[in-house]
Protein backbone atom coordinates (compact mmCIF):
# COMPACT_ATOMS: atom_id res chain seq x y z
CA UNK A 1 0.00 0.00 0.00
CA UNK A 2 2.68 2.24 0.90
CA UNK A 3 4.56 1.57 -2.54
CA UNK A 4 1.65 2.21 -4.21
CA UNK A 5 1.11 5.19 -2.81
CA UNK A 6 4.50 6.74 -2.85
CA UNK A 7 4.53 5.34 -6.68
CA UNK A 8 1.18 7.56 -7.23
CA UNK A 9 2.79 10.85 -5.46
CA UNK A 10 6.02 10.55 -8.00
CA UNK A 11 4.07 10.41 -10.52
CA UNK A 12 4.94 7.08 -11.70
CA UNK A 13 1.29 6.38 -12.79
CA UNK A 14 1.42 9.64 -14.57
CA UNK A 15 1.07 13.09 -13.89
CA UNK A 16 -1.47 13.45 -10.99
CA UNK A 17 -2.73 17.21 -10.27
CA UNK A 18 -2.10 19.67 -6.89
CA UNK A 19 -4.64 17.94 -5.03
CA UNK A 20 -4.19 14.28 -6.12
CA UNK A 21 -0.29 14.73 -5.35
CA UNK A 22 -1.40 16.07 -1.42
CA UNK A 23 -3.88 12.65 -0.75
CA UNK A 24 -0.99 10.55 -2.02
CA UNK A 25 1.54 11.98 -0.05
CA UNK A 26 -0.57 11.60 2.76
CA UNK A 27 -1.77 8.30 2.43
CA UNK A 28 1.61 7.45 2.15
CA UNK A 29 2.58 9.08 5.47
CA UNK A 30 -0.22 7.38 7.35
CA UNK A 31 1.17 3.85 5.86
CA UNK A 32 4.62 4.53 7.18
CA UNK A 33 2.81 5.49 10.49
CA UNK A 34 0.83 2.52 10.55
CA UNK A 35 3.77 0.45 9.59
CA UNK A 36 5.97 1.93 12.66
CA UNK A 37 3.03 0.90 15.22
CA UNK A 38 2.43 -2.58 14.18
CA UNK A 39 5.92 -3.05 13.90
CA UNK A 40 6.26 -1.50 17.91
CA UNK A 41 3.05 -4.20 18.72
CA UNK A 42 5.14 -6.45 17.52
CA UNK A 43 8.29 -5.82 19.78
CA UNK A 44 6.04 -5.28 22.56
CA UNK A 45 4.48 -9.34 22.37
CA UNK A 46 7.86 -10.00 21.82
CA UNK A 47 9.82 -8.12 24.70
CA UNK A 48 6.71 -9.06 27.01
CA UNK A 49 6.42 -12.80 26.22
CA UNK A 50 9.02 -14.45 28.56
CA UNK A 51 9.06 -17.96 26.78
CA UNK A 52 10.72 -16.31 23.96
CA UNK A 53 14.32 -17.38 23.57
CA UNK A 54 17.12 -14.60 24.00
CA UNK A 55 20.39 -15.10 21.41
CA UNK A 56 22.70 -12.89 23.02
CA UNK A 57 25.85 -12.27 20.93
CA UNK A 58 28.80 -9.72 21.28
CA UNK A 59 27.88 -6.59 20.35
CA UNK A 60 30.10 -3.40 19.71
CA UNK A 61 28.18 -0.37 20.97
CA UNK A 62 30.71 1.97 19.49
CA UNK A 63 29.34 0.89 16.47
CA UNK A 64 25.67 0.74 17.34
CA UNK A 65 25.57 4.45 18.47
CA UNK A 66 27.31 5.37 15.31
CA UNK A 67 24.97 3.42 12.83
CA UNK A 68 22.02 4.37 14.14
CA UNK A 69 22.93 8.21 14.51
CA UNK A 70 23.94 8.03 10.67
CA UNK A 71 20.53 6.13 10.06
CA UNK A 72 18.40 8.84 11.94
CA UNK A 73 20.78 11.71 10.39
CA UNK A 74 17.67 12.55 8.03
CA UNK A 75 15.55 13.08 10.31
CA UNK A 76 17.52 15.11 12.25
CA UNK A 77 18.10 17.32 9.46
CA UNK A 78 14.17 17.69 8.93
CA UNK A 79 14.16 18.88 12.62
CA UNK A 80 16.95 20.92 12.32
CA UNK A 81 18.78 19.99 15.55
CA UNK A 82 21.93 18.28 15.52
CA UNK A 83 23.33 15.30 16.45
CA UNK A 84 27.02 14.99 17.97
CA UNK A 85 28.33 11.92 19.00
CA UNK A 86 31.39 11.78 22.00
CA UNK A 87 34.40 9.80 20.90
CA UNK A 88 33.32 6.36 21.82
CA UNK A 89 36.23 3.97 20.67
CA UNK A 90 36.87 3.21 24.15
CA UNK A 91 33.67 1.28 25.11
CA UNK A 92 34.02 -2.43 25.32
CA UNK A 93 31.28 -5.19 23.28
CA UNK A 94 28.19 -6.18 25.44
CA UNK A 95 26.20 -8.99 25.44
CA UNK A 96 23.00 -8.31 23.57
CA UNK A 97 21.29 -9.09 20.57
CA UNK A 98 22.22 -6.16 18.44
CA UNK A 99 18.41 -5.59 16.96
CA UNK A 100 17.05 -4.63 20.43
CA UNK A 101 20.12 -2.69 21.50
CA UNK A 102 19.43 -0.88 17.78
CA UNK A 103 15.81 -0.44 18.73
CA UNK A 104 16.42 1.16 22.22
CA UNK A 105 19.04 3.44 20.78
CA UNK A 106 16.73 4.43 17.88
CA UNK A 107 13.70 4.49 20.26
CA UNK A 108 15.62 7.47 22.77
CA UNK A 109 17.34 9.39 19.54
CA UNK A 110 13.63 9.84 17.99
CA UNK A 111 12.45 10.82 21.12
CA UNK A 112 14.85 13.48 21.17
CA UNK A 113 14.97 14.92 17.74
CA UNK A 114 10.85 14.87 18.04
CA UNK A 115 10.63 17.02 21.18
CA UNK A 116 13.85 19.45 20.65
CA UNK A 117 13.27 22.77 19.00
CA UNK A 118 15.04 23.58 16.25
CA UNK A 119 18.54 24.20 16.44
CA UNK A 120 18.57 22.47 19.55
CA UNK A 121 22.02 19.96 20.37
CA UNK A 122 21.27 16.22 21.21
CA UNK A 123 24.33 14.47 22.66
CA UNK A 124 25.06 10.92 22.39
CA UNK A 125 27.33 9.39 25.12
CA UNK A 126 28.61 5.96 26.09
CA UNK A 127 31.04 4.98 28.80
CA UNK A 128 31.67 2.14 30.91
CA UNK A 129 30.94 1.45 34.98
CA UNK A 130 31.64 -1.93 37.36
CA UNK A 131 31.26 -4.43 34.12
CA UNK A 132 28.49 -2.59 32.04
CA UNK A 133 28.91 0.07 29.81
CA UNK A 134 25.79 2.73 28.50
CA UNK A 135 24.50 4.55 26.06
CA UNK A 136 22.92 8.14 26.50
CA UNK A 137 20.97 10.47 24.66
CA UNK A 138 20.95 14.06 25.88
CA UNK A 139 17.98 16.67 24.96
CA UNK A 140 17.77 20.36 25.28
CA UNK A 141 14.11 19.88 24.86
CA UNK A 142 11.03 20.90 27.04
CA UNK A 143 12.07 18.11 29.74
CA UNK A 144 9.52 15.99 31.19
CA UNK A 145 7.43 17.33 34.37
CA UNK A 146 7.62 15.80 37.64
CA UNK A 147 4.29 14.60 37.42
CA UNK A 148 5.04 12.65 34.32
CA UNK A 149 7.87 11.30 35.75
CA UNK A 150 6.80 8.12 37.46
CA UNK A 151 5.23 7.12 34.60
CA UNK A 152 7.45 7.57 31.45
CA UNK A 153 7.95 4.08 31.12
CA UNK A 154 4.35 2.69 31.30
CA UNK A 155 2.90 1.23 28.33
CA UNK A 156 0.76 3.59 26.38
CA UNK A 157 1.87 6.33 28.22
CA UNK A 158 1.83 9.93 26.80
CA UNK A 159 2.72 12.95 28.23
CA UNK A 160 0.13 15.42 30.19
CA UNK A 161 1.53 18.61 28.62
CA UNK A 162 -0.56 19.73 25.60
CA UNK A 163 2.56 20.49 23.28
CA UNK A 164 3.80 17.10 23.50
CA UNK A 165 0.54 15.30 23.00
CA UNK A 166 0.60 17.10 19.55
CA UNK A 167 3.64 15.06 18.55
CA UNK A 168 2.52 11.47 17.02
CA UNK A 169 3.22 8.69 18.80
CA UNK A 170 1.79 5.60 20.41
CA UNK A 171 3.02 5.69 23.61
CA UNK A 172 4.77 2.38 23.70
CA UNK A 173 8.65 2.96 22.65
CA UNK A 174 9.74 3.18 25.95
CA UNK A 175 7.69 0.62 27.45
CA UNK A 176 9.35 -1.74 24.96
CA UNK A 177 12.77 -0.43 25.42
CA UNK A 178 12.51 -1.20 29.27
CA UNK A 179 10.98 -4.63 28.61
CA UNK A 180 13.89 -6.03 25.88
CA UNK A 181 16.51 -4.43 28.15
CA UNK A 182 15.50 -6.28 30.98
CA UNK A 183 15.44 -9.71 29.05
CA UNK A 184 19.00 -9.46 28.28
CA UNK A 185 20.47 -8.55 32.08
CA UNK A 186 19.88 -4.42 31.26
CA UNK A 187 18.02 -1.61 32.24
CA UNK A 188 17.26 1.85 31.47
CA UNK A 189 16.85 5.35 33.13
CA UNK A 190 16.44 9.01 33.13
CA UNK A 191 16.95 12.30 34.60
CA UNK A 192 15.15 15.00 33.51
CA UNK A 193 14.50 18.84 33.71
CA UNK A 194 11.05 20.53 33.00
CA UNK A 195 11.93 23.47 30.73
CA UNK A 196 15.94 22.02 30.48
CA UNK A 197 15.82 18.78 28.99
CA UNK A 198 16.06 15.01 29.16
CA UNK A 199 19.06 12.49 29.26
CA UNK A 200 17.93 8.58 28.82
CA UNK A 201 20.54 6.32 29.24
CA UNK A 202 21.10 2.26 29.29
CA UNK A 203 23.22 -0.37 30.48
CA UNK A 204 23.97 -4.02 29.23
CA UNK A 205 26.68 -6.34 30.72
CA UNK A 206 30.05 -5.82 29.05
CA UNK A 207 30.68 -9.36 27.24
CA UNK A 208 33.46 -11.68 28.32
CA UNK A 209 36.99 -10.87 26.86
CA UNK A 210 37.58 -13.60 24.32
Amino acid sequence: MQACLEMLADDTAGPLTTDQRLLADRGARAASRLEELVALLLEMERAEDKSAPVSPERVDLSAVARDVVDSYSLLAMAGRVEVRVRPLAALPHVCAERLAVELVLGNLLSNAIKFSPEGALITVAGYEDHGSASLSVEDHGPGISTQDQPHVFERFFRGSDAAKRQKRGAGLGLYVSRKLLERQGGRIWFTSEPGQGSKFAFSLPVAPVR
